[in-house]
């Protein structure tokens, strides 16, 4: 049985190109869409307002870091769910 096993790993076939072609265009847009998205400053005023220059800070919101993880995470299982197929099984 251990051997059968093993005969059918040997036997599939190697990964095709446009399924490793279609993950990386998953990884690469969600990470680039993380990192557009990461780089989102507002401005706030700032309290003691000393002067017309400074009395606005950049800031990123609090909601900024958590989403962009949230779109990396799901870029990996996208390109997890391309690559991680189940194979065919035959009627015989």
């Amino acid at each position: 049985m251990h051997g059968l096993a093993l005969r059918q790993v040997a036997v599939r076939s190697p990964l095709p190109r446009w399924r490793l072609a279609a993950a990386v265009l998953i990884l690469a847009a969600a990470f680039a869409s993380a990192v557009v998205l990461h780089g989102h400053l507002t401005r706030q005023p700032v309290t003691p307002c000393i002067g017309p220059v400074a009395c606005t800070q950049l800031q990123r919101p609090g909601w900024v870091d958590p989403t962009a993880l949230c779109i990396c995470l799901l870029g990996v299982a996208g390109a997890a769910g391309v690559l991680l197929v189940p194979a065919r099984r035959s009627n015989s």
